[in-house]
């Protein structure tokens, strides 16, 4: 959601705007894995797509995000998983300046 100024107050529009965009989000196929990944962004995608989201099948796109579950010295098991930017976009968090160069995150 970028980096906002240190004055910045959150509007009713910037809030619409982020149920609009997340609400996008979710309904694509990352969706599922908002679900898959459980806690807050499980509850956030309950709202918008349901359960039954989690029985369809990863596309391509997704497993190019993995995390290795298991290993053997034949195979290696993983998951898709959504990246730290999609997480950020569906908590609504956004940086803020602090007066120099450098940003923090703010939740």
């Amino acid at each position: 959601l970028g980096v906002r100024s240190l004055d910045y107050s959150p509007t009713l529009t910037d809030y619409q705007a982020y149920i609009s965009l997340r609400n996008s989000f979710l309904k694509s196929s990352h969706g599922r894995l908002a679900l898959l990944s459980g806690g807050i962004l499980w509850r956030l995608a309950m709202e918008v797509i349901g359960p039954e989201a989690i029985f369809g099948f990863p596309c391509e796109q997704d497993m190019c995000n993995t995390e290795v579950i298991f290993s053997t010295s034949r195979a290696l098991y993983g998951r898709e998983k959504l990246t730290d930017e999609e997480i950020d976009l569906l908590c609504s968090a956004y940086y803020m300046e602090k007066g120099t160069s450098e940003s923090k995150p703010i939740v």
